[in-house]
């Protein structure tokens, strides 16, 4: 499997105080392109072209009248499936943890502009996730996964820098406090699987489990 095209950012040159996006080449470094005056309107339509070109990925911009929940949840997607793959090119496990996380939030806020998304949305999702049945520390982690999709769209000029920001002042769901429920602690293995196990292991691993 091929490797898709991450999304690289959009960039301020401070030498010259114009914008610039670098795009990786085949053989290893950069072709640096500059954009125009950074946060110019100019500036942002060039980037989202050469995005386009670059990774066929079509950037929504702000400064077309904004863009929905919908349309950052598939930008930041379309980034996910090229970056969270291993060695071998397959997804990893992450990648299916963030579809995961992104279902509930699409379904309840997928029409609502992005830049209105605040700490109550964020909220919402939380306590349909917990409706959901997951467990307390699977809602925590899915929940920053929603996090980390807005800070994404914010390095990415997709909505205002204090969105991210704001959606961090909401806490997790704390142990006692919460109706989801709580994930079975993980038990030692029993004494008489570790004795049939242990003429099965090599030397080395052998001594490791003995030690502990």
């Amino acid at each position: 499997m091929s490797r898709k095209k991450r999304i690289p950012g959009y960039l301020l040159h401070k030498p010259t105080g114009l914008a610039r996006v670098l795009l990786p080449l085949p053989g290893g470094g950069y072709d640096e392109k500059y954009l125009g005056p950074y946060g110019s309107p100019e500036s942002r339509a060039e980037y989202a072209r050469v995005i386009a070109e670059f990774t066929g990925v079509a950037l929504p911009s702000p400064a077309s009248g904004g863009c929905s929940v919908n349309k950052v949840v598939l930008a930041f997607w379309q980034h996910c499936e090229g970056y969270y793959l291993g060695p071998d090119g397959k997804p990893t496990s992450e990648l299916m943890g963030i579809k995961q996380a992104l279902r509930p939030l699409r379904s309840r806020f997928g029409e609502t502009p992005a830049a209105d998304f605040c700490p109550l949305n964020l909220k919402a999702v939380l306590d349909d996730m917990v409706r959901l049945g997951w467990s307390r520390k699977v809602v925590n982690a899915r929940i920053d996964r929603v996090r980390r999709c807005f800070k994404w769209a914010v390095a990415h000029e997709m909505i205002p820098g204090n969105r991210y920001e704001s959606l961090r002042t909401l806490t997790g769901l704390r142990k006692g406090r919460t109706t989801a429920s709580e994930t079975e602690p993980v038990l030692p293995v029993c004494q008489a699987v570790v004795s049939v196990t242990l003429p099965h292991m090599t030397p080395t691993l052998r001594a490791m489990v003995g030690l502990q």
